[in-house]
Parts: structure tokens; sequence; C-alpha cells
């Protein structure tokens, strides 16, 4: 099973997000930003950071710039199956004397989190 083929997979449970601008369902709005597993929501932010920032993120820092979105529990999970699936990788740096592991988009993943992420931000 390639990557690519997990991509996909995941993408059709979520096939609106490049399309979607915004709906009305009852008296709640949902934007696209709603339509994201919490995967591709953690996935983003990374790319956010990396490519858009230009600054390192690791755990502890995506745990705090994600508060109020999602736990550390289910960040940690997130990760884990990023990794998996090759979308994410680390590299031990240090940073202000300690030991840390940043976290980046795959170059395989970038182009498909790239435009994940830019859907996500059109208006």
């Amino acid at each position: 099973m390639s990557h690519i083929g997990n991509h996909q997979r995941m993408l059709h449970r979520h096939d609106d997000v490049g399309r979607m601008r915004s709906s009305h369902r009852g008296d709640e709005m949902v934007t696209r930003d709603r339509v994201l597993s919490n995967d591709f929501l953690v996935c983003v932010k990374i790319y956010e950071y990396n490519e858009e920032r230009k600054e390192r993120i690791w755990f502890s820092k995506l745990v705090d710039v994600m508060k109020g979105e999602l736990s550390q529990s289910t960040i940690s999970k997130c990760l884990d199956r990023l990794f998996d699936l090759g979308m994410i990788d680390g590299t031990w740096e240090s940073i202000d004397g300690r030991w840390t592991r940043t976290l980046k988009i795959t170059g395989e993943s970038m182009g498909f989190v790239g435009d994940l992420y830019r859907a996500t931000r059109e208006t």
C-alpha cells in the first residue's frame, strides 16, 4: 500500500475541502477548517509553521499553538498516525540547549499538504 493511496483515502472522506467555501446547517456555519480531520489539522499546522512562517515546530510548541483546538493526547495520536503514513518526519536539533525533535512535512507529502493548506486559507 503506497502513501499516495493513504492520502487519497483520507482525502476521499473530505473531498469537498478544495471546493467548499462555507455552508449553513441550521443556525451553525460550517467552514472548511471544520471539515478537516484532526490528523489533517495537525499536518496543516506543521506546514504553516515550516513553510509560511519559516519557523521550526516541535511537539510542545505544537500543543501550545493548538491549545483550544486539540488536546495534547489527540495531537500525540495524530503525530503517530502521520509518522506511520510517512507524511511527517522528525529531526533532532538543539534548541536553547535542549535536544528537541522538530517536525517537518515529508517531500512526497509536501504538494498534497500545501494544496490542503491553501484550500483552507482561501476566502
